[in-house]
């Protein structure tokens, strides 16, 4: 109609339509076509840099060679092909990590989201873990001002049960496990002011199944705990238990040791004064050996008793020259064996040093030899005992061995228990407290014995002591 005076307004509302529509498009998601916008972006641009590539290698080309065949252009293209498909990828990544943050300040990949929280929470077993790495992932994934995870009672989780989905400035998600509600997932407003999404719930409620599953670990795995704590108490009363009585069994034995031992010394004196009277009778005799028996055995049980009294830690041991002691341990034995028609042979390498109590290591390897003496079989030709002695590294071995009698695959268990006696050693003259003797000697130089047996070959014991670094005094 010739009226130009608004001629103007039509592209100055044109702007503030495509203002006011992209405003409504990020903030309110207006028909959602934020991906659209966004790939029309991010390929115009992609475009464009091709474009330009393209355009500067031909510019390039005309000027160095004057001229363009058809030729040259097809090679330009194939050269603008090959580098786009090996750049253009990395750039459309690049301006989609760019450009989320204004169009889609809020997105996020469902199946990458959920590995990453179930990741997070299956990698800790204790409740107040999972529920600050749930808190923290759930807070960088959806952008959030505030993530809680609460574990609370089922009225609690009940009354902020959400049972909205869409259009939510809030979410409270309730953690379910097998049919009960153990607790509770809100999630505060979204820093961008979006609203919660569909595919948000969806992805909480998801992942609120595996939060309850790994709960129940955790709580598993708490009540495990406690119970392992409850159990190493217990194990330490009853140690403590076990300790004080042995401590009384280890007394009560010194007490009755010591008791007996001076009423048998008057009645033996006694016994010896009749016998001067009756010098024919054999009935003092036979009570004198026993009253002699009974005598070793007490002080048997009153020398096991004080070894048992001793701390492992309280051996008082010092350095001696082992290979020497067990020289003249078995020189003695050697006149004994042959008495008794046993040869004694040795394997003992000179010059072996240890830290021992020299008195234990006597008694533990006379003890040894005179149980190989004691118990050897009369009816073999050929009689004999073996003693060895060698040392590695880490380790002093001492070896007895011996073709005696030998003992029954069903007894070696228990030949090292207090008055134990095999049925082959029962008619022999014995205590039944030498091995246990030796088994504590063995104990208080935190070392191990060990024997192997059978009724045709004989026995074989192995004593075996650590090296230690030997920082006490030394004598030789």
């Amino acid at each position: 109609l010739g009226e130009l005076r608004f001629f103007n307004v039509g592209p100055l509302f044109s702007l503030i339509l495509v203002l006011g529509s992209g405003y409504a498009i990020l903030k309110h998601n207006l028909l959602d076509i934020r991906i659209v916008v966004q790939r029309g972006f991010i390929y115009s641009v992609l475009f464009f840099c091709i474009a330009s590539f393209y355009l500067t290698i031909i510019t390039l080309t005309s000027l160095f060679l004057q001229s363009l065949t058809p030729e040259v252009i097809l090679v330009n293209a194939g050269l603008t092909t090959i580098i786009g498909i090996f750049t253009v990828p990395h750039i459309d990544r690049f301006l989609r990590k760019k450009t989320d943050r204004i169009f889609f300040k809020d997105t996020y990949d469902y199946a990458d989201a959920l590995y990453e929280l179930s990741e997070k929470i299956h990698k800790s077993v204790l409740l107040e873990d999972i529920q600050i790495l749930t808190e923290e992932t759930l807070q960088k994934i959806l952008k959030t001002k505030e993530v809680q995870v609460q574990f609370v009672s089922e009225y609690v989780a009940e009354s902020l049960h959400d049972t909205q989905i869409d259009k939510l400035r809030t979410l409270n998600v309730p953690i379910e496990y097998d049919g009960n509600i153990v607790g509770l997932i809100h999630l505060g407003e979204k820093k961008s002011g979006d609203v919660y999404t569909h595919e948000d719930t969806v992805l909480i409620r998801t992942f609120a199944h595996q939060v309850a599953a790994a709960f129940e670990k955790a709580k598993l795995y708490s009540e495990v705990q406690a119970y392992s704590r409850e159990l190493e108490k217990r194990v330490a009363e009853r140690t403590e238990e076990v300790r004080r009585m042995q401590d009384l069994q280890t007394q009560m034995m010194l007490d009755i040791s010591h008791k007996l031992q001076n009423p048998l010394t008057i009645v033996k004196s006694q016994l010896a004064l009749l016998r001067k009277k009756a010098p024919k009778e054999d009935a003092f005799i036979f009570f004198e050996h026993t009253i002699d028996e009974i005598s070793v055995f007490i002080y048997d049980l009153l020398h096991l008793a004080q070894l048992e009294s001793i701390p492992l830690e309280q051996n008082g041991h010092t350095k001696h020259n082992l290979s020497e002691h067990m020289e003249e341990l078995t020189e003695y034995f050697e006149v004994l064996a042959q008495h008794n028609g046993v040869t004694l042979q040795k394997s003992i390498p000179q010059n072996i040093f240890h830290t021992y109590s020299k008195s234990q290591m006597t008694e533990l390897a006379t003890n040894l030899l005179s149980n190989a003496l004691k118990y050897r079989d009369i009816k073999k030709q050929q009689q004999h005992i073996m003693v060895s002695l060698f040392e590695t590294e880490t380790e002093i071995t001492l070896v007895f061995i011996d073709n005696g009698l030998g003992i029954p695959e069903n007894d070696l268990p228990y030949i090292f228990d207090r008055f134990y006696r095999t049925r082959l050693t029962r008619s022999i003259k014995g205590t039944g407290l030498g091995l246990a003797i030796c088994k504590r000697i063995v104990t208080l130089h935190s070392g191990k014995i060990d024997v192997t047996s059978n009724t045709e070959h004989g026995t074989v014991f192995t004593v075996v002591l650590p090296k230690k670094k030997e920082t006490e005094s030394t004598h030789v």
